[in-house]
């Protein structure tokens, strides 16, 4: 029952979105992923690739804050594409209860994505911060 009444739901804000202007594409794609998508209470985003000799590499994101509507941590990563690691390299992604700060991350910049996101992203990797072990075992690396 719970899923044909998403399903429809889904069918009918499709439908709607047809028909709309192209130029408001943007706001709508917002607009269904928030109506489609439960938020869970995380606060980042991880992404963090193992490369040879245990060196990692990596980005945190938080401070979730579009032009329009509130898109949170869960809504980003459930809509989000992750880069393909080259081949030998293993990464993973995962969503945190922690902010990117409890998890070791520091320095940060203020992203703004073409569609209104803006979160703030921090990196780290073997030229600059080293990825700290807390952001390393959250992401699922032991």
């Amino acid at each position: 029952m719970k899923i044909t009444k998403i399903i429809l739901t889904i069918t009918i804000i499709f439908s709607a979105i047809s028909c709309q202007k192209k130029e408001k594409k943007n706001n709508n794609e917002l607009l269904l992923l928030k109506l489609i998508t439960t938020t869970k209470g995380h606060k980042s985003v991880l992404y963090i690739e193992r490369g040879a000799a245990f060196s990692y590499n990596g980005y945190c994101l938080d401070n979730f804050s579009p032009q329009t509507g509130n898109i949170t941590a869960d809504d980003y990563y459930l809509a989000h594409q992750f880069p393909v690691p080259e081949l030998g390299i293993l990464q993973k992604n995962a969503l945190s209860k922690k902010s990117c700060k409890d998890l070791g991350f520091s320095g940060n910049a203020t992203i703004k994505e073409p569609n209104g996101i803006v979160f703030d992203k921090y990196t780290c990797g073997p030229q600059g911060s080293h990825c700290n072990a807390k952001a390393i075992k959250e992401v699922g690396f032991e």
